[in-house]
């Protein structure tokens, strides 16, 4: 009985030591399969990290206006009496645009005059006074009372002098709004703008109307200030204007000044062929060719790039199909590809479809973008 009951224990151990070593074998086989498909066999899309190329494009937008511009003012205060021009008329250089009331212009120029009339009779009445006070205290001999009366009678007149002046230089500008009561045009082109009516008080040096020059077009607008710093003087633009017409252009300014509240910079594009179908007035859109001479600058597509911590992260497959990370450095965007300026070389395996499920130091199993 001990014997059967040896035996069956024996038949027992002999079971139970099968299935743990079937249980262990196992899970060290499932463990180890486990980890190798975390850490291994991951497919992913690479392209090779190239150069960017030699040049590339800043966009811009604006208003077609005239290259030459001006706005007209009057140079005295009156009623305007009529006005001969209006938005969009084209006007001769000389072509009456207004006409002011001279009446207001000639009382001012008349009172002008009359002060100036009324100051030199009193020069020449203080004149004669103070020769008087200056002839009777030379009587008295004493050299102290004659050298004041003296300088008193010489800052008497330089005093009226002063007076003169003022009042001739008053009477200058009277009779020169008088002159211009009739607003012409400065040169030959459209009028832009019209603020007033007929009707309308003027004031001297209050912008009446605009006009642009109607055939030396240019676009005026602002860049970023780095895009700004980039844009040399004489670069070349291609401009749609109008109804989609294509036109040529060439940068002629770019304004050291920056607009420090918005961090722009302006420029001016001057147009190289007006077509008739492009007028003052039309939006225009257009890039800026510029040369790219940072040779280190590399250009990949921008969904390669991810979001690790906050920043910019892209995964680098070596020759043992190892991904590596790497924090990089962006510049400017185009064409769907990203400048990176730091963090990658020319000939890197960049991964650009997968990059997601990776972990550094993975094993992949890359494949070459078509």
């Amino acid at each position: 009985m001990s014997k059967n009951r040896f035996k069956k224990a024996i038949l027992i151990s002999i079971v139970v030591l099968a299935v743990s070593s079937f249980y262990v074998v196992n899970k060290l086989y499932v463990s180890g399969y486990s980890q190798e498909a975390e850490t291994s066999g991951a497919i992913v899309k690479t392209i090779v990290a190239g150069r960017s190329g030699s040049g590339s494009q800043i966009e811009f937008s604006g208003f077609i206006r005239g290259a030459q511009r001006a706005n007209i003012a009057p140079m005295a205060n009156g009623r305007i009496l009529k006005i001969y021009k209006r938005e969009g008329d084209f006007a001769r250089q000389g072509e009456t645009i207004a006409t002011i009331d001279p009446n207001q212009a000639g009382a001012t120029a008349d009172a002008t005059n009359n002060n100036v009339d009324a100051l030199k009779k009193t020069l020449g009445d203080t004149k004669d006074y103070y020769d008087q006070v200056v002839k009777q205290t030379k009587k008295t001999n004493d050299e102290s009372a004659i050298k004041s009366a003296k300088r008193a009678r010489d800052l008497q007149i330089q005093m009226v002098k002063d007076q003169i002046i003022a009042a001739q230089g008053a009477a200058n500008v009277a009779q020169v709004g008088l002159d211009n009561a009739v607003l012409t045009a400065p040169f030959s082109g459209t009028i832009t703008s019209m603020s007033v009516h007929e009707g309308d008080f003027a004031v001297m040096g209050m912008p009446l109307a605009s006009i642009d020059s109607s055939k030396n077009f240019e676009v005026e607008t602002y860049v970023s200030s780095n895009d700004g710093n980039n844009i040399p003087v004489g670069s070349v633009a291609q401009i749609q204007a109008g109804e989609g017409n294509k036109i040529a252009g060439t940068v002629i300014s770019v304004s050291p000044a920056i607009d420090t509240q918005n961090l722009k910079t302006l420029i001016r594009v001057h147009i190289d062929d007006v077509t008739e179908n492009v007028h003052l007035g039309d939006f225009a859109r257009g890039a800026i060719e510029i040369s790219n001479n940072n040779q280190s600058q590399i250009e990949i597509p921008r969904k390669a790039i991810i979001s690790r911590g906050g920043d910019p992260v892209v995964f680098v497959v070596d020759d043992e199909d190892v991904a590596t990370e790497r924090v990089v450095k962006l510049g400017d965007e185009q064409n769907g590809g990203v400048v990176v300026t730091d963090g990658i070389s020319e000939g890197e395996k960049v991964v650009i479809e997968g990059q997601f499920n990776l972990i550094n130091n993975m094993t992949v199993k890359p494949y070459a973008a078509s």
